[in-house]
């Protein structure tokens, strides 16, 4: 035990003896260059995640526009769609009133192609009874 408290007392003087000072602050030295290194890194992290946020606020910007100008052309397609189906049931309602008249023209058509037909059988008869007076007349 003596020898133990010898030793540790032999150790101590060497250890006084030893200037520490000098290895305490290179010591000291490296591990605020450790420090500094850290805060930097994390300062770097930092920023970086500050622009990731910014960008993506800018997106979140530019989606939201979207969103909104999606939303108006989008209106304005089903307001074009609207007009587009007034303007075909206007055709339609067009394309059955034509479809009335020209059943009523094709009557009327017929009707005047047959009055045609009479009209020249009444002509070739008529011929045909001057033709027959003619030749009446010449006998």
């Amino acid at each position: 035990m003596i020898s133990n408290l010898e030793k540790d007392v032999s150790e101590w003087r060497n250890l006084k003896q030893l200037n520490l000072a000098p290895m305490v602050e290179a010591e000291l030295e490296c591990l605020v260059e450790q420090i500094k290194k850290n805060y930097l890194e994390i300062f770097q992290e930092v920023n970086a995640i500050f622009e990731k946020l910014k960008t993506l606020d800018a997106r979140e910007v530019d989606v939201t526009e979207m969103m909104v100008i999606s939303g108006e052309v989008l209106d304005a397609a089903n307001t074009q769609l609207k007009q587009a189906e007034k303007m075909i049931a206007r055709a339609n309602a067009i394309i059955s009133r034509v479809e009335t008249v020209r059943k009523v023209e094709t009557a009327r058509l017929e009707e005047i192609t047959a009055e045609s037909i009479q009209i020249q059988l009444l002509g070739v008869e008529k011929k045909a009874a001057l033709e027959e007076i003619k030749s009446r007349l010449e006998k």
